[in-house]
């Protein structure tokens, strides 16, 4: 009855695990949607001032003309080959950076108590598989003489201690590089935009 308890803690928490993942992809696939928004918007800012547009003013410049955007086309009500005359206002490059870092802020902190709820499950799955390899061999030797069960449950046990540990360690190790790919792309743009605003002041 214990060992079914175990074993049913051990879902409910991998369930848990597994819906701050799902809140975690999608986040990471919106900060990449308004990266990529931002850099499309950044290189019209960079590209209309380099031809000498009004600053005063709203930014212009054709989109056929914004390369990038055959990449990088994020922009509401913008295709790629489209030949319309679109504006972009350094106000809508700033709102947009910062939601960008907003959204940041909370993908650290979602990644920060994944992680951390990973490291006291790695901890408590390493106590009970040590737990129930040792009390398991020791009523295999106390309730039964066979010389196969008590070869066999320590490998058994050993094979199920490697799956949990790939489970939990390997998973959120890809999770919190991809956090951090994000956080240099971030600080990237973000100092991109503050260097051509003071040199804009």
């Amino acid at each position: 009855m214990g060992s079914a308890a175990g074993e049913m803690q051990f879902v409910i928490i991998c369930f848990f695990l597994c819906q701050r993942f799902s809140s975690l992809n999608d986040m990471l696939i919106q900060l990449k949607t308004m990266r990529t928004k931002a850099i499309a918007e950044h290189w019209l800012y960079q590209s209309s001032q380099t031809k000498g547009a009004m600053r005063s003013g709203p930014l212009v410049l054709q989109v056929s003309e914004a390369q990038p955007l055959r990449r990088h086309h994020q922009l509401e009500g913008v295709t790629t080959g489209d030949t319309r005359v679109i504006s972009v206002t350094k106000d809508a490059i700033a709102d947009t950076v910062g939601r960008l870092c907003r959204w940041h802020r909370q993908l650290c902190d979602l990644v920060d108590m994944v992680a951390t709820c990973y490291g006291l499950l790695l901890f408590v799955m390493i106590a009970y598989c040590f737990a129930s390899s040792v009390f398991g061999t020791y009523e295999i030797i106390t309730h039964f003489d066979s010389p196969e069960s008590v070869r066999l449950r320590p490998i058994i046990m050993c094979v199920t201690c490697g799956c949990r540990l790939i489970l939990i360690s390997v998973i959120p190790s890809m999770t919190v590089a991809q956090a951090k790919m994000s956080r240099i792309l971030v600080e990237r743009l973000n100092s991109r935009y503050l260097d051509y605003a003071s040199k804009e002041e």
